[in-house]
């Protein structure tokens, strides 16, 4: 069992190291006390490992104590895709609406601006059509395609269902006020429906965390998702 001294986000260890400082790299649990790995011994940056006396989880810092949240599941953190659809975009509501995640602890890991053509929005609504018919499907790829989308890669404690709580129901007139559609959004089913169009609801945001991982996959690689930490994380965490 290797002993415990941790100091700051310096890692020691008398034993494997002769009192030297250890690796760049050191292992800290997510909970119970610390425990070191030697310098040879020290897993990749970002991979959970597990005490060789324990069930006790660990994750990989680096030397000043970033923890990389995504691979922290004890405390829910977790990934999902928001997109802010032609409408929000052309009322120029894109940075109230990103404060809103932000104040509530989400954490932008990725973002872009994109104009989805025919093929990328039927990879992105795959199975709408199969769910709601073809009209709704043909109403809502015309609307996303009028104009460029902003897509965000969220990254928090139990996120998808955090961000759906911020956005408040599909049809806004039915999203009680505090919530984005709610102040921002005020067509109803019924209009829609008159009207033909789509419903003009300013976000899209994943319905659950199988439907949040196909979708931050189809919109974004590995290397478009970035790693660091905010104040937020710091005193939450």
């Amino acid at each position: 069992m290797l002993p415990d001294f941790f100091i700051g986000a310096h890692a020691w260890n008398a034993q494997t190291t002769g009192g030297h400082q250890a690796a760049r790299e050191v292992v800290t649990p997510v909970r119970s006390s610390c425990w070191v790995a030697s310098a040879s011994s020290v897993p990749r940056l970002g991979t959970t490992v597990r005490s060789p006396s324990s069930a006790t989880k660990y994750i990989v810092m680096d030397m000043i104590g970033r923890k990389k949240m995504v691979d922290s599941p004890d405390v829910g953190v977790e990934r999902t895709l928001v997109l802010l659809k032609p409408d929000a975009v052309a009322r120029g509501l894109a940075g109230r609406i990103v404060a809103r995640f932000e104040d509530a602890l989400l954490k932008i890991v990725g973002v872009k601006m994109k104009h989805m053509d025919v093929e990328f929005t039927r990879q992105h609504y795959f199975d709408l059509e199969e769910r709601l018919g073809a009209d709704v499907y043909n109403t809502t790829a015309a609307f996303m395609q009028t104009g460029p989308v902003i897509a965000l890669v969220l990254e928090g404690v139990d996120a998808v269902r955090k961000v759906r709580t911020i956005i408040g129901s599909t049809y806004p007139d039915e999203a009680p006020p505090g919530t984005i559609r709610g102040d921002f959004a005020h067509q109803t089913k019924a209009s829609s429906q008159l009207s033909g169009k789509a419903i003009i609801n300013l976000v899209h945001a994943s319905g659950n965390s199988a439907e949040a991982k196909y979708e931050v996959e189809l919109w974004f690689g590995d290397d478009e998702q970035f790693e660091y930490e905010t104040l937020a994380e710091k005193l939450a965490y």
